[in-house]
Formats: structure tokens, sequence, C-alpha cells
């Protein structure tokens, strides 16, 4: 694959600015999943509380990736989800309650991109991905093949809500999953190349997306992101 990454973004916790990103990426330490999540909001207040945390930080990533730049192509990628929402209903419907039509609408997995090719009236192709520990790498195949088939620009993000109690016990992660957004814009040329190998390899202890932050952070001209069966090596040659 070969592209050029014409912008991108993030929400994380504990890091609201370039300095912070850059002083993590050098640390090498993990991601303080329990720090404040500090961001400029874009969303209205009334459209944001309809959405699980997780959701919400992807379309503020979204939205700050939109602005004064065009997408022909929407690729959303999350491991779970919206699982905490789906856990909600499935509780109240086993105790005879009332489901609500709000929460119902936005329990499936394209509620992000549902959501934010209505508010912004896009009439685009949108593609929800999971892959467990691939999911990011599988949204970027993906991506990639919008512009194969005709796009010239394709918004790529990856996000995350933290597991349910219940439903959360039926996964095995080497991390606890946490709240963070990472996008990025697509578009055709070659500065950005991946080569793709499929491997069994130890669920990495980072998102693959945050793998990606981290590297581009570090301005790396070569490196490797990996998942649980893929591992995608990267040249920069920009």
């Amino acid at each position: 694959m070969s592209f050029h990454l014409a912008a991108h973004s993030f929400i994380l916790p504990g890091i609201s600015s370039e300095e912070a990103l850059s002083a993590w990426a050098q640390s090498g330490r993990p991601i303080d999943a329990k720090a404040e999540i500090l961001f400029d909001k874009k969303l209205p207040m009334m459209a944001a509380r309809r959405l699980d945390k997780g959701t919400r930080l992807a379309l503020e990533v979204s939205l700050s990736l939109l602005e004064g730049r065009k997408a022909d192509a929407l690729v959303f990628s999350s491991r779970h989800g919206e699982l905490p929402k789906s856990e909600k209903l499935l509780s109240i419907i086993q105790q005879g309650g009332d489901v609500s039509p709000t929460d119902f609408s936005m329990s499936v997995h394209n509620a992000a991109a549902g959501t934010l090719t209505i508010r912004e009236k896009l009439c685009i192709p949108s593609a929800s991905i999971s892959s467990g520990a691939d999911s990011f790498h599988s949204g970027l195949i993906e991506a990639y093949g919008q512009l194969c088939s005709g796009a010239e620009s394709v918004l790529l993000i990856d996000f995350e809500n933290p597991m349910p109690p219940m439903l959360g016990d039926s996964f095995d992660h080497k991390f606890e999953p946490f709240y963070y957004a990472f996008g990025c814009l697509l578009t055709k040329g070659k500065d950005i190349s991946i080569d793709m190998e499929y491997q069994l390899e130890e669920e990495p202890s980072e998102p693959s997306s945050l793998q990606l932050l981290r590297a581009l952070s570090l301005r790396s001209p070569q490196f490797c992101t990996y998942g649980a069966s893929t591992r995608f090596n990267w040249r920069c040659h920009g």
C-alpha cells in the first residue's frame, strides 16, 4: 500500500498538546488511561449526550479533520464499538424494562459513521470495521481499497470505549481498553508505503493506531505497527 497522509488528529487521556504528545512518544510509556481527557468541543451538547464517550471522541476527531478538508469516503475502526450501550440494552430487556429508541439506534457498530454522515450531510461511502486487535490495520486496508476504487481522499478514524462490566469479562486483553480516538486523512500519493505481513503475533500492549501516532510524533522514517495477526512495515519517503 502507498498513500499520502494529509493530516492526522487525536484525543488521548492526559495528552492535550503537541508538546505532551512528543514527551509521551519519547518516553515509551503507555497511555495513562485514568488521566483527564481535554479537547476542543465541536459537537453540540444535545448531539454529544446521545453517544458513548469513545464514540463522541471519534466524532470530535472527525470534525477537526474535516475543517477545511474534504473526504470522499469514511472508514471507522473500533475493536468493541458500542458494546457498553449494547450491554445496557440487554440488561434493561432482561429486567423487563422499556428500551430507549435513542439507545437502540446508537447501539450498532456503525453508530459513529451514521451519526457523522447525517450530521455533516455527507453522501459518501462509509464502513465500520471490527477485527479484534487488528481493527486499525483492517481499517487501513479498507481505506486503501477506497483510494484504489477512485476516492481521492479517505477519512480513517480508530476509537475505543472501555469494556462494560458483564460482557467485558468475555474478552481477554493484554491491556484494558480505554477512551481514545485517532484519525487520519489519506490521499493518493507515495509519501508513505506499507508492506503487510500476516503472522500470529502476541497481542500488542498498545492499540495499533497509537503505535502509529507515536512513530509519527518521533518522525521515524521506518517503523512497524503490530496487531495480533498482522504486522505492517512502514516507510516514510517524504
